[in-house]
């Protein structure tokens, strides 16, 4: 008696262990997607030094195109090139066109790049590197880059945000 009574005993237990173990659960979320302006701030220690922003991305997926503009106070830096990053070049080749630098009025309208092959990109890397010029010591609280209107596309043309528009970037 004493033995059936500890089976069932342990056959409870051994039930309510199952019943405890399939309520629980094991939540993942992601990480969301960002992009930034690095390095931010930024000091420019004279003026005509230059130096080179990285418009970065992190955690984001499938992406086979992007787009984005920057903005930056015209009277304290001058634009001097855009170079394309890693990000989608890891993944084979791109199309990149020269993207226009306006500055008199400090803004690039577009910056964008789509790989030729249908492929995606996932993960981190660089977008861009644009390389600036201080024309002027910057007055205190620094500057700032704005990055804005981002769109990434997957192979689709879905469209995907990992961020509102205006990812600053902070030159002091």
């Amino acid at each position: 008696m004493q033995v059936r009574n500890l089976k069932s005993k342990l056959l409870l237990l051994m039930t309510c262990i199952i019943i405890a173990c399939s309520a629980i659960t094991c939540r993942v979320e992601a990480l969301a997607p960002e992009v930034k302006v690095e390095p931010s701030p930024y000091t420019a220690p004279f003026v005509g030094h230059v130096f080179d922003l990285n418009v970065n991305v992190a955690n984001i997926e499938h992406v086979w195109s992007w787009k984005i503009n920057a903005t930056w106070n015209k009277n304290y830096l001058r634009c001097i090139s855009v170079t394309e990053g890693d990000f989608l070049k890891n993944k084979g080749a791109t199309l990149f066109p020269s993207p226009v630098i306006d500055n008199v009025n400090g803004r690039i309208p577009e910056i964008s790049s789509t790989l030729m092959a249908e492929d995606e990109a996932s993960g981190s890397g660089t977008l861009v590197t644009v390389r600036f010029n201080a024309t002027a010591l910057t007055p205190p609280g620094g500057i700032q880059v704005i990055i804005g209107d981002i769109n990434f596309a997957d192979m689709y043309g879905a469209p995907h945000d990992p961020q509102p528009p205006g990812t600053p970037g902070t030159v002091i």
